[in-house]
């Protein structure tokens, strides 16, 4: 059989597939998002930050990134009971007070897209990692709100009301105002109950005066704590006992490499359920290692050829065609590979690098049968690592 017949078959799956609408390729909901992060260097974009092992708990962030590139600035989305939120920090990696409405915007798409809220359901109770204006600022506030969204608080340590007190708030906005008193090291300020455990604060001067931490007690257990810096590293406090993962307020999400960004992996995505399993791996791909997937044509009367296609992104939901459902998102995502075989020879052979700039990265395969018609298999999403 020629290879042009079938690759005529999958331009025209791809055609059928660039129909679909667009994704926005800035918000991630991935769960294993944070954990591909090897270093501290900036990122725009949003991250889900996993807190248990199996990736099935965490929170998001919204990266607000300087105009030249200087420093990031986490916004931290964090889920509590009743569909409400608590945002600790503003963003606004331009220090200013002007706003950046795209921030905002990829707040409400977080919030909306990843963890199911929206404004007409989801309150918003802030905290101010400290007083400064890339981290509490009116124009943030005021976006959110002209996104539909209500406040119950805006929450920040006396100490750094002075900073506070020197913006300018528009009419009403002082009346969210809860200034946390006192405190030493160590001592809970405020909690909130939380699905993913107990959330906390505590104040560790030394950025400014009124800097505070936030704390995790991951499923209320105060011996697995993960904590938010409101500034940077060190201060005035010894470290609170418990804390197994720390995460600045600038920069990109880091997680040790314990916690599995060296991960590799493969799973089935088949979307509705309507394909037929039949694109199958015993194994994930891995650094300087040769990975096989294999399309078992058996179950295809008549089957001569086999086609295996990667892209960079899934398509969710799928779109519904001739052949099945088409799972890969062939208009945001990048085509990666497009390789056809005969149906005798179903064992697709990749060899990977080693190359770390590999390292972590994802792939979406799907498998096609073609025979005097098609069929489309699931697909396969994997993740190279070590």
């Amino acid at each position: 059989m020629e290879n042009t017949s079938l690759w005529n078959i999958a331009l025209n799956l791809l055609a059928l597939a660039g129909g679909v609408a667009a994704q926005d390729p800035t918000v991630s909901c991935s769960a294993t998002n944070a954990r591909l992060n090897l270093t501290r260097d900036l990122k725009s974009g949003t991250d889900y930050v996993p807190v248990v092992d199996d990736d099935s708990m965490g929170f998001n962030v919204v990266y607000s990134i300087k105009s030249d590139n200087s420093f990031t600035v986490g916004i931290f989305i964090l889920p509590l009971y009743n569909d409400d939120v608590l945002i600790f920090g503003a963003g606004y990696g331009e220090n200013s007070l002007d706003g950046k409405q795209d921030e905002a915007a990829a707040v409400d798409l977080t919030i909306q897209g990843c963890m199911g809220g929206s404004p007409a359901t989801t309150t918003i109770h802030f905290a101010a990692p400290h007083g400064h204006l890339d981290h509490i600022n009116p124009p943030f506030i005021e976006e959110m709100m002209t996104l539909g969204y209500s406040f119950a608080e805006i929450t920040y340590h006396e100490d750094d009301a002075l900073w506070i007190d020197e913006m300018d708030w528009g009419p009403g906005r002082r009346s969210l105002f809860r200034e946390w008193r006192g405190g030493q090291c160590g001592d809970n300020l405020a909690e909130y109950d939380s699905p993913l455990g107990k959330i906390w604060f505590t104040p560790r001067p030394g950025h400014t005066a009124g800097s505070i931490d936030l704390i995790l007690d991951v499923l209320d257990e105060p011996t697995n704590r993960l904590m938010i810096r409101g500034s940077v590293a060190g201060g005035l406090c010894n470290a609170v006992p418990g804390v197994q993962v720390s995460i600045d307020a600038h920069g990109t999400v880091f997680l040790p490499p314990e916690e599995g960004i060296a991960r590799a992996r493969a799973e089935v995505v088949n979307g509705t359920g309507i394909n037929q399993l039949c694109l199958t791996t015993d194994s994930a791909p891995r650094l300087g290692g040769r990975w096989q997937a294999m399309i078992e044509p058996s179950g295809h009367v008549g089957a001569r050829g086999l086609i295996l296609t990667a892209y960079s992104a899934p398509l969710d939901p799928g779109i519904m065609s001739p052949y099945g459902e088409y799972l890969l998102d062939s208009q945001t995502g990048l085509m990666l590979m497009s390789l056809a075989q005969p149906a005798r020879s179903p064992t697709f052979t990749l060899d990977v690098p080693v190359d770390m700039t590999y390292l972590g990265y994802e792939a979406w395969f799907q498998g096609l049968i073609v025979s005097g018609t098609a069929e489309l298999c699931n697909a396969l999403h994997v993740q190279i690592g070590f």
